[in-house]
């Protein structure tokens, strides 16, 4: 485990959660909002995993966590965060399956994260990017205490960004 919040566990994925991330990384609003990674079996699913998630604990202490409700321990969504190139900051991210969007998982797992990148990792600020069209991100951006700051287009993304920072 790496933090906890009254009703959420943040942890680090294992490979045991392929077939959730599958289910993730294939619905609705991660396929509109951050894009196809072309997760389409669990074998993609767990390389997918090992790539970005278990290889990256590896090398830092920071990357992308699970989040699962406390008390039946049922992933609910994933936490990111990153150091990229393109940014001037550490990026946080966030993503929820669909049936617990609205319930204030995301705002509680994400400022659980800030403080832990703060107090525990010595990251004293992070951004983060969306989509102009994303306005649940928005708005969850901004109650996190982020400001936006300038459009920004990257070489990866066809499309126009917006950075948020503290």
């Amino acid at each position: 485990m790496l933090t906890q919040t009254d009703r959420l566990t943040i942890r680090k994925f294992s490979l045991n959660d392929t077939v959730f991330i599958q289910q993730l990384l294939n619905s609705e609003g991660w396929l509109k909002y951050i894009g196809d990674r072309q997760i389409d079996s669990e074998e993609a699913a767990r390389n997918y995993l090992q790539r970005v998630a278990l290889d990256n604990y590896e090398k830092n202490r920071w990357g992308i966590f699970l989040i699962e409700r406390m008390d039946d321990q049922v992933p609910v969504g994933l936490l990111s965060l990153l150091k990229r190139d393109y940014l001037p900051l550490h990026d946080i991210g966030f993503a929820l399956l669909p049936a617990y969007s609205g319930r204030g998982y995301a705002y509680e797992a994400a400022s659980k994260l800030m403080n832990y990148a703060k107090n525990d990792l010595g990251i004293p600020a992070v951004c983060a990017i969306t989509l102009e069209h994303n306005l649940r991100s928005i708005a969850l951006l901004k109650k996190l205490g982020l400001s936006f700051v300038r459009r920004l287009q990257i070489a990866e993304d066809p499309e126009e960004l917006l950075l948020y920072q503290e």
